[in-house]
């Protein structure tokens, strides 16, 4: 059957009742991790397996004479050489953001849906026009782009100041490998907070779109409710804000860096046909 906004608004009016409907989409816990896990795998791994074919070796060969007096252009330059080849392609980083970005806006549309439709009882799927979602998610992915592209020169940049401050103060290979080691870890952390910040930014701009195509133009702030939930979010659960006047200290949902809050939409006054 054709799409009815008349009829549709009617039903709306007649069983929207709730000021809030328990239908924010949360993030998902599993796109995080598999981001997380795919940028480990690809970005931090391999650049620590380099540094440890590479480094590690000039370190012990060179240290009878660096716990001396040396000269370390050579291992600047074997450094060099290493940050060259993790000089990552746009085309590269882009691949990999925009996978993320798909799977989270499929993700998102479709709790979106499933909770809408058990909350008012109407099937809102041919309502949603996603005439902003493109935006978003390029938004999304040129984000991610940047943060990608950095993550092996950061790495990089942590070796080459362990290494050098280690040779000149004359400290021995193992002293420096020590404090090598830490870096794989400190990466690893590095890319997991990259993957939970970014899918959680881009499930927020995506409720804030989807809730505005149903006219939904409040929403009712939903923390995590555990220990991590920052005061500034707490104070903001439960109250109610408008979509285009976003509470000053947090933003909305999502907004915030590694935001675990949801955007629970108010239901009340939801329009279909826009006056």
């Amino acid at each position: 059957m054709p799409f009815d906004p008349v009829k549709l608004q009617k039903q709306l009016d007649a069983q929207v009742k709730k000021a809030s409907s328990g239908a924010g989409v949360d993030v998902s816990k599993q796109l995080e991790r598999q981001y997380g896990s795919g940028l480990i795998k690809q970005y931090v791994t391999p650049v620590t397996k380099d540094i440890e074919k590479t480094v590690y070796p000039f370190l012990e060969k060179e240290e009878p004479f660096y716990i001396k007096n040396y000269d370390p252009s050579d291992l600047q330059a074997l450094i060099n050489g290493l940050r060259q080849q993790w000089r990552i392609l746009d085309s590269e980083a882009e691949k990999i953001a925009r996978q993320m970005a798909d799977r989270t806006n499929e993700f998102n549309r479709e709790k979106f849906v499933k909770n809408i439709n058990k909350a008012i009882g109407v099937d809102v799927t041919d309502i949603l026009a996603d005439s902003n979602i493109e935006g978003a998610l390029n938004s999304s992915v040129q984000a991610n782009v940047s943060l990608i592209k950095d993550m092996p020169q950061t790495q990089i940049d942590r070796i080459q100041s362990i290494v050098m401050q280690g040779v000149d103060g004359g400290h021995d290979f193992f002293s420096i490998k020590k404090q090598l080691r830490k870096v794989d870890g400190i990466s690893k952390r590095r890319a997991r907070l990259i993957a939970r910040d970014q899918v959680s930014k881009l499930n927020g701009a995506l409720n804030q779109i989807r809730q505005d195509d149903l006219g939904i133009t409040h929403y009712i702030w939903r923390t995590s409710e555990d220990e991590r939930v920052r005061e500034t979010h707490q104070e903001n659960n439960g109250k109610r804000f408008a979509w285009d006047s976003p509470p000053a200290e947090t933003g909305h949902p999502g907004e915030d860096i590694q935001c675990r809050c949801t955007a629970d939409p108010d239901l009340r006054g939801m329009r279909i046909i826009r006056p």
